[in-house]
């Protein structure tokens, strides 16, 4: 089988916004926009509230925002608030044929590291994003949802965790090898149980704040030196196959870089699943 996780790594590390269309660029814009309405609007939600209040109690030092409170912490926690209250009203954006939220992981990850590294420039930013809805993306397509929602696991988290990883790597300005570790470490992060479908409790909302948290630390692990698996998506025990009945591991690079999914990411006109 071919390399997958490196051919996908690869690409990701490479993209830069010279690779990318005024068309892309506008569609981040515009994810971004709504990202920040659903966050803040999110923050009210009672579900966000005892995130908030663990905040609190924690007195985690740190510069970066909690998106619709006078809060400031790290960015893993900043990433976990973010990610929890832009998911709590299903008003997130979509991307159909992945059955997956990739702009509540992605942003939420980017936008944190980008409040504790000044230098980070928004074409940076934009080529970040891209890339993390890139690869969430992607890998929920190759897990065919049906699938893996058949196995109990939610994408935008399991995705989204490799997403994060990636969006992470590159604002860090890790190497490639770096970046191709921090996917590997993410792989043993990738969780999101269904089973708050059983009872309607509020682990779903959770999901994207987690994968956006790991998403965080996998880079910084690899940023000094951890090392994790290069075969993460490929491997007989990695993600495609434990995570799916018929994975379709094609669809993780067919016609890599000739578009971008994040032109395939809709947003919602009403506060409900899209399957319904």
């Amino acid at each position: 089988m071919d390399p997958l996780t490196r051919t996908l790594v690869h690409f990701c590390h490479g993209l830069n916004t010279k690779d990318l269309s005024k068309d892309v660029v506008d569609r981040v814009k515009y994810l971004l926009l709504d990202y920040l309405g659903v966050a803040i609007a999110g923050s009210a939600s009672e579900s966000s509230q005892p995130i908030h209040s663990m905040l609190a109690r924690m007195k985690s030092p740190g510069r970066c925002t909690v998106l619709g409170t006078p809060t400031q912490t790290s960015p893993e926690y900043a990433a976990l608030a973010n990610g929890a209250a832009a998911h709590s009203l299903e008003m997130d954006d979509t991307h159909q044929a992945g059955s997956i939220h990739p702009g509540v992981v992605i942003f939420s990850t980017a936008i944190a590291l980008s409040e504790i590294h000044p230098e980070i420039d928004f074409g940076q930013f934009v080529s970040a994003v891209v890339a993390g809805y890139e690869v969430a993306t992607r890998l929920a397509m190759a897990v065919q949802p049906k699938y893996h929602y058949e196995l109990g696991f939610h994408p935008t988290s399991t995705c989204g965790v490799f997403g994060a990883a990636v969006t992470a790597a590159k604002l860090l300005r890790l190497s490639e090898e770096q970046m191709l570790s921090a996917m590997g470490v993410a792989g043993s992060m990738a969780a999101g149980s269904l089973e708050f479908l059983a009872d309607g409790t509020w682990t779903k909302r959770l999901h994207p704040g987690l994968a956006a948290q790991n998403g965080i630390l996998a880079a910084n692990l690899a940023a000094e030196g951890f090392r994790g698996p290069a075969t993460i998506l490929e491997g007989r025990d990695g993600f495609l196959f434990g995570y799916s009945r018929k994975p379709k591991p094609e669809l993780v690079t067919q016609d890599l870089g000739e578009d971008f999914e994040i032109m395939r990411t809709s947003v919602k006109p009403h506060a409900c699943c899209r399957y319904m």
